[in-house]
């Protein structure tokens, strides 16, 4: 099993996503790397991330599912990832830890882990199945993998120091064989308790009692006797039942025969009571062939009746109608005269006022006249004021331009907005003239202070050149040679010239350079006044181009208008005027539209009165011809009443109203006459039709027995004491019916079973106290086969359980022995028989392997057990002879590689079947010397051989020196690290 990845996020100090690849350089070949950084950077933190993806534990966070405590500060989420390989297959485990709503305050939710194969497709997606997979792939528990990949050196040092008594507790700790103590506690109790369940059966056994065997005979005979009674007893209760049967079955026939005779009697007394209403029941019947013919002459009856009164309704309806058709057109004659007065009043007033509108008219047509010409400027009044304002617009900017350019130049000239072109080109040539000849002047300024300067410094620098060999002058001896040029004749030493002193070069260097600086400044000032000069001008040049466009846009419109350019200033006066010139002449189109529409109206208003006094003049006929025909059956009372009262309604009633309240009149009228026509009609036939039904009705009055209709109405009884007395005659029918058959029946079984013997009075009572006698005892001897039946079925089941728990102790017995016998060779309360005896064995067997590896690590020492004392190791040092010494004896490095070797015995021993490539040492280097950090270090360095990679984790300066691939776990601000690889 070899770890090719570890990637971490949010854990501990390690904030942040961090990955660190095994299978890439410089990791991959490096076969032993460190894992360096400061106490408390995050180091282990690397470990943990790999047991939690592995198996969703951390081994510094004790046994916790989900520790909540390794997720960084301030984080919602954390989460491990290690890729695998395992049989040369890869595979990639997760593990994530999230809070509710991946906020730092939220509550921790419940882990998850997943495993991923090469494809990266899902093999589990719960945790327990990824335990159960991970363990699968990789062959190892937690327990075992963190004995296997996580080496436990330091412990293993400890483990050789020890004294005996604590030897055993560190072993069992370092290889997992606590189980041997628990099986050896196991083993003790588990015989405990199969001894107490072995006496808890005996006693149970013992407290299950069985009859003996006389007894049991007895009750067997007991009970054949009393079911051989019981029998007997049953079969006279049988033959005395039949007798009881028929003394009850005469009894109830003798009951029923006194009920039948008694119901007889009754029934006759009740006929009689009613014979009254049986003689009108009769009568009544005789009423039934007639009754549909009776109800045929009410019906006609009645609907003459009806048919009368409705005609009469009818014609008092039709005076009604013909009286309200004589108001109607009262009230409309009267509502069209006053009609007519208010139309012919009201064309009067539309004629004078379509006079007045055509003089006025007339007046305004001649003002329009005299100002035709300023017609067309009210639609282009708009596009002039917008012409004019750019105007102003443009000259007020190239007066704003004309000022900058004066005050850019220094000239003394008056702002102008009528500057032209021409004039503006001439005067910006003479001042970029100018300007250039500044800017040239100051050039050849400069150049003539730099040549200056140039030349100061270069006899600055020669006199320095001679002051420093002025020094030498002064050792020179004559005839002497000289140590820098070999010369024997010195004329210098002996004569120096004078030259100017270095403070003099040195403050006329200063001055040139000075000099150089303010020609500089005066060139910079001068370029920039000539870049701020055509600023200026080309401002100057737009505004004089757009002043030139506003005039030509303003003169184009103001073609054909008569109307002359405004002067610069007068722009707001110019279009006061024009406002004013187009503002009137629409002010008069106004006033003549709408002196135009009051004519319309005038005349539209005239013509409507003229049309309404033509239709009332023509609706004032239209009443007196349908009144013609009415008035001559009016008094002349009732006429004058409703032509007063059609006057007086005349003032609030519109025509359209009394014309519709007319015309609804005669509407009605005539509704009126055709309803009473034919109410009389309907009359007549009525009556013809009740006289028909009296004539068929008399012949069956005669026959049944009456005198008139009204006797034969009066004979028929009402329909719900009919049908009372017709039900209570089919009651009494079938109540005599029931009584003479039971009469019948009842008598024929009394003389059956007094044939038969049945005993009667006192007989028949000694026969049911019999019968009582014998069912008493059958009742006892039931009770008594049921008791002893359920003593001895007790007994049986009894003696089934003895034997079952017998068998049941036999049993317990042999599990107790195999216990005995096994608490005897292993148990013991604390388990320390069979943990010693493990002990012994494990340590043998891990010392084979450690040798293994020690021999790898040096071919000086083996490991060997001493016999003298439990759990005692010594150390045989075969380049001596084979020396056995203890092994407290070993120097620090010598120490280091017994424990590394029992280290890595113990991975082989854990592992067992399953090959580890990948081992971390997070321990024991603090404490070496140098030397002896040398040798642990080669002595890792040589596990490269069997193809392993060593990850050692530790703080120790010379370490990372040795070491030259890391991965550097760095301290960051605010407790946070950061992980780097080096190689």
């Amino acid at each position: 099993m070899r770890i090719l990845r570890i990637a971490l996020e949010n854990l501990n100090s390690l904030r942040g996503l961090h990955e660190v690849r095994l299978d890439t350089e410089p990791l991959d070949g490096a076969g032993l790397f460190a894992i360096t950084g400061p106490t408390g950077a995050g180091k282990s933190t690397l470990l943990d991330a790999v047991t939690l993806a592995l198996y969703g534990r951390a081994a510094r966070y004790g046994s916790a599912p989900s520790p909540a405590d390794v997720m960084s500060r301030h984080c919602g989420s954390c989460s491990a990832e290690v890729d695998f390989e395992v049989a040369g297959a890869r595979y990639r485990a997760v593990w994530n830890l999230r809070r509710a709503r991946e906020k730092p305050d939220g509550n921790v939710q419940p882990a998850q882990r997943y495993i991923y194969d090469a494809q990266d497709r899902p093999l589990t997606q719960k945790i327990g199945e990824s335990e159960r997979k991970i363990e699968q792939l990789i062959g190892l528990d937690y327990p075992r993998f963190l004995r296997s990949v996580l080496l436990a050196q330091g412990e293993f040092a400890q483990f050789l120091k020890a004294k005996p008594t604590e030897r055993a507790e560190l072993l069992e700790s370092l290889t997992g064989t606590d189980i041997y103590s628990e099986l050896g506690v196991l083993a003790h109790t588990t015989f405990a308790d199969a001894r107490n369940r072995m006496q808890h059966a005996e006693m149970q056994l013992a407290q299950i009692s069985v009859m003996e065997p006389s007894e049991r005979t007895e009750l067997e005979i007991r009970l054949a006797a009393t079911v051989r009674e019981l029998r007997a007893i049953e079969a006279e209760l049988k033959k005395g039942t039949e007798v009881i049967e028929r003394i009850g079955r005469l009894r109830e026939a003798q009951r029923q025969e006194n009920e039948a005779s008694a119901e007889l009697a009754r029934i006759k007394r009740e006929a009689a009571e009613r014979e009254t209403d049986r003689d009108r029941y009769e009568r009544h019947l005789r009423v039934e062939p007639a009754l549909e013919q009776i109800t045929r002459f009410d019906s006609a009856h009645a609907h003459a009746a009806a048919a009368a009164a409705e005609r009469d309704r009818a014609a008092n309806a039709l005076r009604a109608a013909r009286d309200q058709l004589h108001h109607s057109a009262a009230l409309h004659a009267a509502v069209i005269e006053r009609d007519l007065r208010e139309a012919t009043s009201a064309e009067t007033v539309a004629s004078d006022a379509v006079r007045q509108a055509e003089q006025h008219i007339v007046k305004v047509e001649k003002e329009l006249e005299s100002r035709r010409a300023d017609q067309p400027l009210f639609n282009v009044y708009t596009e002039i004021t917008s012409a004019v304002s750019t105007l102003r617009e443009a000259r007020s900017a190239l007066a704003s331009r004309h000022t900058e350019w004066v005050e850019t130049c220094g000239r003394s000239e008056d702002a102008t907005a009528d500057l032209d072109q021409t004039a503006a080109e001439a005067m910006i040539a003479t001042a970029r003239s100018t300007a250039e000849q500044q800017i040239a002047a100051a050039q050849t300024a400069r150049a003539a202070a730099q040549e200056l300067a140039r030349l100061a410094r270069h006899h600055l620098r020669s006199a320095q050149l001679v002051a420093d060999l002025t020094q030498h002058r002064t050792h020179l001896e004559p005839g002497q040679p000289c140590p820098l040029c070999g010369a024997t004749d010195h004329p210098w030493a002996e004569q120096l010239p004078d030259e100017p002193t270095l403070a003099d070069l040195a403050a006329i260097l200063e001055e040139h350079e000075e000099t150089v600086r303010r020609s500089e400044d005066e060139l910079r000032r001068v370029t920039a006044a000539q870049k701020q000069l055509d600023s200026a001008a080309e401002a100057l040049v737009g505004a004089i181009g757009a002043r030139d466009r506003a005039v030509a846009t303003v003169s184009q419109t103001l073609t054909g208008f008569a109307l002359d350019l405004p002067a610069a200033g007068e722009e707001t006066s110019f279009l006061t005027d024009l406002r004013a010139r187009a503002s009137r002449y629409r002010e008069l189109t106004d006033e003549r539209s709408a002196a135009e529409t009051r004519l319309r109206d005038a005349r539209a208003e005239r013509e409507r009165h003229q049309r309404t006094i033509a239709e009332l003049t023509e609706a004032a006929t239209e009443p007196g011809q349908a009144t013609e025909a009415l008035d001559e059956t009016n008094s002349p009372s009732d006429g004058s009443a409703r032509e007063s009262s059609s006057e007086s309604s005349a003032g609030s009633t519109s025509l359209s109203d009394a014309r519709t309240g007319f015309r609804s009149a005669l509407q009605q009228l005539h509704t009126a006459e055709a309803i009473a026509e034919k109410r009389a009609e309907d009359a007549q036939h009525a009556t013809r039709n009740a006289e028909a039904e009296q004539q068929r009705l008399l012949p069956l009055v005669t026959a049944a027995g009456f005198d008139t209709v009204a006797a034969m109405r009066a004979a028929r009884m009402p329909e719900a004491e009919a049908k009372s007395f017709t039900q209570w005659l089919r009651t009494i029918e079938k109540r005599q019916q029931s009584a003479e058959v039971l009469l019948e029946r009842a008598g024929a079984e009394v003389r059956t079973l007094e044939e038969a013997g049945t005993p009667r009075g006192d007989d028949a009572e000694a026969a049911q106290r019999a019968q009582d006698e014998r069912t008493d005892r059958r009742d006892t001897l039931i009770e008594d086969r049921t008791s002893i039946t359920r003593t001895l079925d007790d007994d049986t089941k009894n003696r089934s359980l003895r034997e079952q728990r017998a068998q049941e102790l036999d049993e317990i017995k042999k599990e107790h022995t195999v216990w005995s016998e096994l608490s005897r060779l292993i148990g013991s309360h604390d388990g320390s028989k069979f943990r010693s005896f493990a002990q012994s064995i494990s340590l043998d067997v891990l010392v084979r392997h450690a040798n293994r590896h020690l021999a790898q690590l040096s071919d000086r020492y083996r490991m060997v057990r001493d016999g003298s004392a439990e759990l005692a190791l010594q150390i045989e040092d075969l380049h001596q002879a084979a020396t056995r010494r203890p092994m407290e004896s070993l120097s620090g490095g010598e120490s280091f590689l017994a424990s590394l070797a029992l280290a890595l015995g113990l991975s082989d021993l854990a592992g067992r079947s399953v090959r580890i490539d990948s081992l971390f040492i997070d321990e024991g280097f603090g404490s070496l010397d140098p030397d002896t950090l040398d040798i642990a270090i080669s002595a890792l360095e040589s596990l490269r051989q069997n193809r392993k990679t060593v990850g050692v984790i530790s703080h120790v300066g010379l370490l990372k020196e040795r070491i030259g691939t890391q991965i550097v776990v760095e301290k960051l601000a605010g407790g946070v690290s950061r992980l780097r690889v080096v190689g």
